[in-house]
Parts: structure tokens; sequence; C-alpha cells
């Protein structure tokens, strides 16, 4: 399993490969990213393509343990905490808890006139979240044309649902979305300006 660790130069550039390879088949009329951590990504290719970016949530059970864990990562060296991703997600313990609440606050009436739809996330594990995702869109907004696109995916998550683009596979990230990243406060800094306009 291979580590990657990302600066946000450098997920700005992967995020306009990733649009350039979706470009050769698909022209999207809306990109909804994941909510937060794809949202350099949905950024840079809603940008690529001049179309509006959305932003969707979905939320698993287990985010506020990781949420109250956070601050001890900082302090762990990266060894030890790729050990812990790795450990993670061979444990199954996503494929166990893999219900998620999904929802949007905003973009209603832009997902409802798009007929190509473009969703982004950072890393599609085991396949549930991005599954989910694209299940509400449906069901709230029908049957559209549907692309899905992660910097990286993993093989397993396969068996529950097909990426469409992708440039890693099987990669443990850690991207300026991680708590323990040295730009994770500038990418949030980024984030809520969004969020804000």
């Amino acid at each position: 399993m291979r580590y990657l660790e990302l600066s946000i130069k450098d997920t700005e550039e992967a995020s306009k490969q990733l649009a350039q390879k979706i470009s050769q088949d698909f022209k999207p009329d809306v990109v909804v990213f994941i909510a937060k951590g794809s949202y350099i990504i949905g950024d840079v290719i809603s940008k690529y393509f001049e179309v509006p970016l959305i932003e969707i949530h979905a939320v698993r059970e287990g985010n506020k343990l990781k949420n109250l864990v956070s601050p001890v990562l900082k302090l762990i060296p990266k060894s030890v905490k790729n050990y812990l991703r790795k450990k993670e997600l061979q444990s199954g313990v996503h494929n166990k808890n893999s219900e998620r609440r999904v929802y949007l606050e905003k973009g209603k009436d832009k997902l409802q006139d798009a007929e190509n739809i473009l969703v982004v996330d950072d890393s599609v594990d085991t396949g549930h979240t991005a599954k989910q995702v694209c299940e509400y869109i449906i069901r709230n907004f029908g049957e559209k044309t549907m692309r899905f696109a992660s910097l990286n995916v993993f093989a397993e998550s396969e068996r529950i649902f097909r990426v469409h683009y992708s440039l890693y596979k099987n990669c443990i990230m850690i991207g300026p979305w991680s708590k323990d990243s040295e730009y994770y406060c500038e990418f949030i800094m980024r984030y809520e300006q969004w969020k804000k306009s």
C-alpha cells in the first residue's frame, strides 16, 4: 500500500489532471463535492468546466469519535499515523459502519436543472459513501447522467461502487483536508471563504 502526501498545490495539480481525464468523454453541468474534504478537488474541476459547485454532506456516525481523536493525531509521528491508517482500512470497520446521513444545504435548484452531474471525492475507500450520495441524488432529483471521480480508489470498493475516473489506486492519502496535514488551516480558511461567498 502506497502513502501519498499532498500539499494544496499538489491537490490542485492532481485535480487538473483528473479534470482533463474527465473531459475526454464527459462534460458536467454541475460538480458536486462530498463535504468537506474534497472541496479543493471540486473547486478546481468546476472552474475547469466553468460550471457551478455544490456541496453534499455524507455523515457517518463514527465521525464524532474521529473528531475527538484528531488533536492527538498531530502529536503522533508520521510513520505511526500511516501504520494506524493502514490498520483502520484493513480492519473493515468502515464496511461495518456503512450507513451515511446524506443531505444538501444549498444548490437543489442547480441539481434539478442539471442533466449531467459529476460527483467528486478525495478517496473512495469502501464505496459506501459514493453509492449512497449517488442514490440520494437520483432519489431526490430523478434519473440523471452521473459520473463519479476521485483522486484515489481502493480496489476493494469496486464491489460496492464503480468510480468512473481516478488518478491513483490503493493509496493512503494525506491531503490538506487531513486534520494532521500542515496545510489543514489554509484548507479550512479557503473552504470557509467559499461557504461565505
